[in-house]
């Protein structure tokens, strides 16, 4: 087989593996990453929120309700944007440092994606 086939043959492999993590992804891995947009985007749209989350409208709502509900984020009605709260970005201390006692252990999920 070419080089060129067997490149692409491992790439279209590695993006179904991609695909299958984001897929079966852990709530708690899609709400911190719904925390950490907010977070780096200092305010932050529903639109811009499900794109870069890569999320369903249904999921976006049930996270978002989630996150309102516990206090972790703040919406603005007249800007319409998402912020995230003193309590939101405890919880993304928190879980980075959950997922740094964890790594190289075997009690780490496969499927969870450390965030830089």
């Amino acid at each position: 087989m070419p080089f060129v086939a067997i490149s692409l043959y491992l790439i279209k492999n590695e993006v179904k593996v991609l695909r299958y993590m984001l897929k079966y992804r852990y709530r708690e891995i899609i709400a911190t990453t719904i925390l950490q947009l907010i977070k780096d985007n200092n305010g932050i749209s529903r639109t811009k929120i499900m794109h870069n989350s890569l999320i369903s409208h249904t999921q976006l709502l049930y996270y978002l309700d989630f996150l309102l509900k516990y206090e972790l984020v703040e919406y603005d009605q007249s800007s319409k944007l998402y912020t995230i709260t003193p309590k939101g970005l405890e919880v993304i201390e928190l879980y980075d440092k959950m997922i740094n006692l964890l790594e190289g252990s075997h009690l780490l999920p496969v499927n969870i994606i450390k965030r830089k």
